[in-house]
C-alpha cells in the first residue's frame, strides 16, 4: 500500500500554484494538472519497485530513508522521498525538486 503523508500532499499542491503561476512561460491549466497527475502516478507506482534506492543527500535523508526520481526534462528532477514501515507499506513523506536539494 502507497500512503502520501500530508506533507507530500502539501508539497503537491504547491508544484501545482507554482507551474499555474510561473512567470517564465504561460503553462495551461490542462499542462499544469496532467504534470501533478504524472507525479501523483508516479508515487504510487513506487510500490512495484524491486530496489529501492537510498537517499544519499542531506536534504532527503531529513524526510525519509529512500527516494525515487522523476525526469520530466533535463533541468528538473523530482524526488519523492519516502519510508518503508513494519508492514512494507511506502509512505511518501515529501516531494521535492532538484533545486532545493544539497549535499
Amino acid at each position: 500500500m502507497v500512503l502520501i503523508k500530508i506533507k507530500a500532499l502539501n508539497d503537491i499542491q504547491n508544484i501545482l500554484d507554482g507551474l499555474i503561476n510561473w512567470n517564465k512561460h504561460q503553462l495551461s491549466y490542462d499542462f499544469c494538472i496532467k504534470y501533478v497527475d504524472k507525479i501523483i502516478e508516479t508515487c504510487f507506482d513506487v510500490k512495484n519497485v524491486i530496489f529501492h534506492k537510498k537517499a544519499t543527500y542531506l536534504t532527503h535523508k531529513m524526510f525519509g530513508t529512500y527516494i525515487y526520481n522523476i525526469k520530466f526534462n533535463r533541468r528538473t528532477t523530482w524526488y519523492i522521498i519516502y519510508n518503508i514501515d513494519s508492514m512494507n507499506n511506502i509512505l511518501i513523506e515529501r516531494i521535492i525538486s532538484n533545486y532545493l536539494t544539497t549535499e
